[in-house]
């Protein structure tokens, strides 16, 4: 699978829709309840969301066509010692 041009996003720097960190929404979906059991995050990015709602003990699998944005996900839970699965693979063939 080739996550180009959508990989290209992500070489020089964050891509323009990643704010660094879980999209406020999500953030508060997450502190209202609003996620439970096993969690998707299709279109995940650099995982932002996806870390953010493994971090409240959720299972998570975070998928996204981009290679670099996938290893720029493992690298941050890694680094922030979560545990979520990722994986390449296109949303819009699940």
């Amino acid at each position: 699978m080739t996550g180009l041009p959508w990989d290209a996003s992500y070489h020089d720097g964050p891509a323009p829709w990643d704010i660094g960190q879980p999209q406020p929404a999500i953030v508060r979906l997450a502190s209202e309840g609003g996620f439970v059991g096993a969690v998707l995050d299709a279109g995940c990015g650099t995982g932002e969301n996806a870390l953010h709602v493994a971090s409240l003990g959720l299972s998570v699998l975070g998928v996204d066509v981009a290679e670099t944005a996938l290893a720029i996900a493992r690298e941050k839970a890694d680094d922030r010692g979560i545990e979520v699965e990722f994986a390449a693979a296109d949303a819009f063939q699940l």
